[in-house]
């Protein structure tokens, strides 16, 4: 079950930024909740690190504290993380992560 799936992109050209981030939240074959990131250059394979969740709400608690992370992207690195492709469940209702989705 795929519960969401965000993808956000920060490109900045002159210091030759291209990063991607990906999550996805969904559950398992046995019905855990699993939180997965996917992190690198735009075009290269990236990173994959997934994270087994105690709860629904656990894993959209952590989705939740990473976008405010990727929130101050312009402090680290002078570019803004913008959402490319999201899907949401309409079990969770977009209201929840509307101060995070929108690109600056």
């Amino acid at each position: 079950m795929n519960l969401l799936s965000l993808h956000l992109q920060a490109r900045f050209p002159e210091k030759n930024i291209f990063r991607a981030y990906s999550l996805w939240v969904g559950q398992d074959l046995l019905g855990d909740w699993l939180l997965r990131i996917t992190y690198g250059r735009i075009g290269a394979k990236g990173t994959t690190k997934t994270y087994l969740c105690s709860s629904r709400e656990d894993a959209l608690y952590k989705v939740k504290t990473i976008l405010k992370r990727r929130q101050s992207s312009y402090k680290r690195i002078q570019c803004y993380y913008k959402l490319v492709d999201k899907q949401i469940d309409s079990s969770i209702g977009e209201n929840d992560f509307k101060g995070f989705l929108m690109g600056k």
